[in-house]
């Protein structure tokens, strides 16, 4: 069979993106079923007991896929058409959330605060087709007045200086898409972005209780 196109592997890594995760919270390789390897593992790499495996084809069978957590039990194997089989990266990633969710209370936290952020961006912004001057200087207000926020958290010691950093970096590339990126697509990357960032604050124990305690606070909302 040889090594997947690059077209599918993008593919891939795109399903990955538009789950609740990125491509980046995932060591992902493609192998060569000629040579025994994996065609496609994908190991969430901060918990690397969630797995996804998609083997080569055992005939009369289908690909053998290996995922961890199931759809019921914590590992499961099930044998799909090549197709089939991509087409549970989705589901798998679906379940990886919900036992995040299970077992570390800060996804609650993440799940309400995206909620937030949608209602902000929404109320910012008109239905048209193109962003306004105005939208964009509000935003962009808006990503100032929230970095200031964040800023503070740092000098109170609440959040890292590294911290700091990534949620800088994260906020400017937002910004920055807003020149290149139609509004609807800026719309539905910006909300799924903007919580990871936030979500950089909850890693300390005084950061998710700040999570809890003041999101609408921190994002502008009171």
């Amino acid at each position: 069979m040889g090594k997947l196109r690059k077209t599918i592997q993008r593919g891939v890594l795109d399903t990955l993106d538009q789950s609740s995760f990125t491509a980046e919270d995932f060591n992902v390789q493609f192998g060569d079923p000629d040579e025994d390897e994996l065609i496609i593992s994908i190991i969430f790499i901060h918990d690397d007991s969630f797995s996804f495996t998609l083997g080569k084809n055992v005939y009369g069978l289908g690909h053998e896929i290996i995922r961890s957590p199931g759809k019921i039990n914590e590992t499961e194997h099930v044998y799909k058409t090549f197709d089939t089989g991509l087409d549970l990266i989705s589901e798998w990633c679906h379940e990886v959330r919900s036992e995040l969710k299970a077992s570390k209370p800060i996804y609650k936290e993440v799940d309400e605060l995206r909620d937030l952020i949608n209602e902000h961006l929404k109320s910012s912004v008109s239905d048209t087709d193109e962003f306004s001057v105005e939208e964009i200087n509000n935003l962009r207000r808006s990503f100032e007045e929230l970095k200031s926020r964040v800023e503070r958290l740092e000098q109170d010691k609440i959040i890292t200086e590294k911290q700091l950093q990534e949620f800088r970096s994260g906020i400017n590339e937002v910004d920055e898409e807003i020149d290149f990126y139609p509004k609807k697509t800026w719309l539905k990357t910006a909300s799924n972005k903007l919580v990871k960032i936030v979500a950089l604050i909850g890693k300390s124990q005084e950061g998710r209780k700040m999570l809890a305690d003041g999101a609408r606070k921190l994002i502008g909302l009171e």
